[in-house]
């Protein structure tokens, strides 16, 4: 199983980044998307690929609301937490 882990994007999916993930079994973001455009564009790439995102101490606003603080997923028999910070 392949997965992609990414945080911190701060409204920008570069390329470069999205070439990486391609092909990935499940994608990993772990906050600080930043806006409501960046999350969309991140949805869409995604597609039918799982894809988990938690919200980051940047990611504010409503569409920030429905995003949790962290989630825990069992990928492959590894369990993950996935949190952006913990302070």
């Amino acid at each position: 199983m392949r997965v992609g882990l990414l945080s911190d994007t701060h409204g920008l999916l570069r390329p470069a980044v999205l070439d990486w993930l391609r092909g990935c079994d499940h994608l990993v973001h772990a906050g600080d998307v930043c806006d409501a455009r960046t999350l969309a564009a991140l949805q869409a790439f995604a597609g039918d690929t799982p894809l988990t995102v938690v919200r980051g101490n940047n990611d504010v606003g409503p569409w920030a609301e429905a995003l949790p603080l962290r989630q825990r997923l069992t990928l492959a028999g590894v369990s993950i937490l996935v949190v952006h910070d913990i302070a």
